[in-house]
C-alpha cells in the first residue's frame, strides 16, 4: 500500500522537472530574442514608447540576465538549480515592481501589465515547487 501512494510523487517529479526545463528554454529563447530585437520586443510587450533611448540598452540588461537564469534552469546539476532559483524569485519581484512602475509612468498598458504579472506569478509558482520539492 505506501508504494501505491509513492508512485504519484515520482511521476509528479519528471512533471515538474519538465516544467521548470521548459520554464528554462522560454527564458532562453525570450531572453534571446529581447537581445537580437529589443525594440520590437518592447513594442510587442505593450510598452508605449518603444522608441525611447535607453530602452534596448534596459532590454537587452533584462535579456542577459533571462538568458543566464534560464540557462541554469536547464543544468542538470540540482545546486546550479537551486542557486538559479534563488536567484530568479528576487528579480522578478523587481521585474514585477519594474512592470507596476511602468504601469503608473503611463510607459505600459495595463493589459500588458496584467500579462506580464501573470507570466512572472506562473515562473515563481513553477520555480519555487521545483525548489520545495
Amino acid at each position: 500500500m505506501s508504494t501505491r501512494a509513492r508512485r504519484p510523487v515520482r511521476r509528479g517529479r519528471p512533471a515538474l522537472r519538465g516544467l521548470v526545463r521548459g520554464v528554462g528554454v522560454v527564458s532562453v529563447g525570450l531572453g534571446a530574442l529581447a537581445a537580437v530585437r529589443p525594440q520590437q520586443v518592447a513594442a510587442a510587450g505593450g510598452v508605449r514608447e518603444p522608441d525611447a533611448p535607453l530602452l534596448p540598452l534596459l532590454v537587452r540588461l533584462v535579456a542577459a540576465r533571462q538568458v543566464s537564469l534560464g540557462l541554469a534552469l536547464l543544468t542538470r546539476s540540482p545546486v546550479d538549480v537551486g542557486r538559479a532559483s534563488g536567484l530568479f524569485l528576487p528579480t522578478t519581484v523587481l521585474d514585477a515592481a519594474a512592470v507596476l512602475a511602468a504601469v503608473r509612468g503611463g510607459v505600459l498598458r495595463p493589459r500588458s501589465a496584467v500579462m506580464a504579472l501573470t507570466v512572472l506569478a506562473t515562473n515563481v509558482a513553477v520555480t519555487r515547487a521545483d525548489r520545495d520539492r
